[in-house]
């Protein structure tokens, strides 16, 4: 299966080094988004094996609505990265089934090793 991944990130510099990272572990990305409208109509138009999800995203709405409303047309795992550890929107997350987190800033080994859990050994 070819391992495809949708970046969902209103940081461009952010953004850009989570595709950076994405690539060298072989993976292609084949969509970003910065909002949660764009983020759910990338999703299910481009149906990846992954989607890196920030919390805080532009417009109206942020990453946990977006993959609530994700969640209603696929099962793709979704790796938050954001840079809240406030509970309250950890427990929203954690309302995600399925979803993991990580908290900015992050390292390569650390997506690596996350991505690795959700797609159930060596990142799909």
């Amino acid at each position: 299966m070819k391992r495809r991944a949708v970046i969902v990130e209103d940081e461009v510099l952010v953004a850009l080094y989570l595709e950076d990272v994405l690539i060298d572990l072989g993976w292609e990305v084949c969509g970003t988004a910065t909002s949660a409208d764009a983020a759910v109509a990338t999703v299910l138009a481009q149906h990846p094996t992954l989607v890196l999800m920030d919390v805080r995203l532009k417009g109206v709405g942020d990453g946990v609505d977006a993959a609530h409303r994700i969640r209603g047309g696929t099962a793709c795992p979704i790796i938050f990265i954001t840079g809240s550890s406030e509970p309250k929107t950890l427990a929203r997350i954690q309302q995600v089934s399925g979803a993991t987190v990580l908290i900015k800033p992050i390292l390569a080994d650390q997506l690596r090793c996350a991505i690795e859990d959700v797609m159930g050994g060596a990142g799909g």
